[in-house]
């Protein structure tokens, strides 16, 4: 439902939907093996595209990375969580240097910048439907984003087009509902979360912009990736393919042609488990300060325990 994608007919269509439409859709063309690049929400769908399809998707690029834990217990999800809550606490424990701006950075956009994520997700026709009825009303919500999320001067053409076509195709409503339907705060709308929050084993490529509004730290990551390339890239925003084609193309190519090798990931994919995981001695290999934590907590209550028989 943005721009020239068709609106869904039905209620229910979120991440896990478009994610499924995805690989359909690369099925039918022809392509068993493929790889994916996205940011915004559509990095939400291709790590879902990778949960769920490993044995297609042999490969992610992300420009927006999503790190997060859900409610399964398991040691990775311990150390993302007990990781997430020190950072708040003591981050210069658990951080390192640049990983604390981009951590700021992600909160400061939480407190002053996502009030719109909230209209979205809760109440997406009333928004929607306004805006879909006033072009100077649109052109602002629009125009604000592009004006705080990138690090340079879009051009009147640039941003009237990007306009122009949530206008022509009347995709601004169904594009607002897209956060209700994948969020779900309002109850009784599916929950994705636990299922896009899983660890992805698909071999991962993220690059960080500078003016990125959700910038997760490398560590986190980690836990969250099949991480084998990470880069923060000179400039850039938000919207990395539309302000920096070229860098963003180069990120691309460099990972899978200098960083993996394409035929390789196809045979590695045929064999790939679904949600595979990480066992406890690739948490601790992949985040040892993090696991460290988490062992020296788990022996101190164990400590006392036994103190106490």
């Amino acid at each position: 439902g943005y721009g020239w994608s068709e609106a869904p007919r039905e209620a229910g269509y979120g991440v896990s939907e478009a994610a499924d439409t995805f690989n359909q859709l690369m099925m039918e063309l022809g392509y068993d093996s493929y790889v994916a690049q996205a940011g915004d929400w559509g990095a939400m769908v291709t790590k879902m595209i990778g949960v769920r399809y490993p044995n297609n998707c042999v490969g992610l690029h992300l420009n927006m990375p999503h790190s997060a834990a859900n409610m399964e217990v398991s040691l990775r999800n311990t150390v993302l969580l007990s990781r997430m809550l020190g950072s708040i606490i003591a981050p210069t424990l658990l951080l390192e240097a640049d990983e604390i701006s981009n951590f700021d950075r992600t909160f400061n956009y939480l407190r002053t910048d996502s009030g719109y994520m909230l209209t979205h997700s809760t109440k997406p026709n009333t928004l929607g439907w306004g805006l879909a009825d006033s072009p100077a009303g649109l052109c602002a919500w629009i125009l604000e984003k592009c004006h705080s999320w990138t690090d340079q001067d879009l051009s009147f053409d640039e941003v009237l087009t990007n306009i122009s076509i949530y206008w022509f195709t009347k995709t601004i409503s169904s594009s607002c509902r897209f956060y209700y339907e994948s969020i779900a705060i309002v109850p009784g709308v599916k929950d994705h979360y636990e299922e896009i929050n899983r660890y992805c084993n698909v071999p991962t490529a993220l690059a960080l912009f500078p003016k990125e509004i959700i910038a997760s730290p490398r560590s986190w990551a980690k836990l969250c990736y099949n991480l084998k390339q990470y880069n923060v890239m000179e400039k850039g925003g938000h919207f990395a393919a539309w302000e920096e084609p070229e860098l963003l193309n180069e990120d691309v190519r460099t990972f899978y042609f200098k960083t993996t090798n394409f035929t390789e990931l196809v045979e590695e994919a045929k064999t790939r488990e679904v949600d595979q995981g990480l066992s406890m001695f690739s948490v601790f290999e992949k985040d040892p300060k993090g696991a460290s934590v988490v062992a020296g907590i788990a022996a101190w209550m164990a400590y006392k325990v036994a103190s106490k028989l």
